[in-house]
């Protein structure tokens, strides 16, 4: 079972979302998924495991999170405990936007990604201003006034704006791992890091100090996926990124992801997506310097 591409519905004409101090529980959270869309994350109360892309974090009231497109997430919940959070979905191609704001909002997330600083902490007064900013866009979907989604719009470019000034002065959490997960962290890096190359289980497992069968356990119980299926789907957006976003030649990002042959990478990839990966390149290459 490959991740849950989950299908975001816009408010109105505009393609965002917001999700308004939701608490959730146990049963509630979706279970390991990734969007088209960027999203940001405040927490309000509670706690829980969360895990996106190569890293894991323990959340607590207070932290502001980054999650770029398509990037693997997933949050956990012990026993009874409860997390309320607002969210807030929304897509750089949103008509509103020129050319130049799609530039930043892309280039906010596409930094986030390449730092591996999915997670931040707000001064008290900065808090403040995102609460403010979440609250503006919460009134105007209820209220509904003319142009509402285009004022929504708005406010979603100001606040990325707002958080581009934020990038020098806002403060990184430390990020200690549980004992218990500190196997799963360090395989999630090794995996990050050798994509171009052969992964195999047992190297993992014996890194971890497992046997392959309580590492292959382990791994799909705190993932959700198993170790292949996390692998291949690592590649997979790495391939849809270097398409979308760099002019190397198809067969040179294959080989830089390890894939064995043409003809295997071009039936996974076919077979995944829908399209082969010329015409995926062709319908979203973007070049971003």
């Amino acid at each position: 079972m490959h991740p849950i591409r989950k299908k975001l519905s816009s408010e109105g004409n505009m393609p965002f979302l917001l999700n308004y101090k939701m608490t959730k529980g146990k049963e509630e959270e979706l279970t390991e998924h990734l969007h088209d869309w960027c999203e940001l994350i405040y927490i309000h109360k509670g706690g829980a495991t969360f895990f996106i892309d190569q890293m894991i974090y323990e959340l607590e009231e207070g932290d502001f999170i980054f999650i770029p497109p398509n990037s693997i997430h997933k949050s956990t919940l012990q026993g009874d405990h409860t997390l309320t959070a607002t969210a807030l979905f929304f897509s750089p191609s949103n008509s509103i936007f020129s050319e130049a704001n799609r530039q930043i909002l892309n280039q906010t997330f596409k930094k986030v990604k390449e730092d591996r600083l999915f997670r931040y902490k707000l001064s008290a007064p900065d808090q403040r201003l995102v609460l403010t900013f979440f609250e503006r866009i919460h009134q105007e979907k209820l209220t509904m006034n003319s142009h509402w989604e285009e004022v929504c719009s708005l406010h979603i470019l100001l606040f990325i704006l707002q958080i581009n000034r934020w990038f020098d002065h806002l403060k990184l959490l430390p990020n200690p791992i549980p004992p218990n997960l500190m196997w799963i962290q360090d395989s999630l890096e090794y995996i990050d890091k050798n994509l171009s190359k052969t992964v195999r289980l047992e190297d993992l497992a014996q890194i971890a100090n497992m046997s392959t069968v309580y590492f292959s356990k382990k791994f799909k119980q705190t993932i959700g996926m198993t170790f292949s299926e996390f692998l291949a789907t690592k590649r997979l957006l790495k391939t849809r990124e270097l398409l979308a976003h760099t002019d190397w030649s198809i067969q040179s990002i294959a080989e830089q992801l390890g894939y064995q042959s043409m003809p295997h990478f071009f039936r996974s990839f076919k077979k995944a997506v829908g399209v082969t990966p010329s015409t995926y390149r062709k319908q979203n290459y973007k070049l971003i310097r």
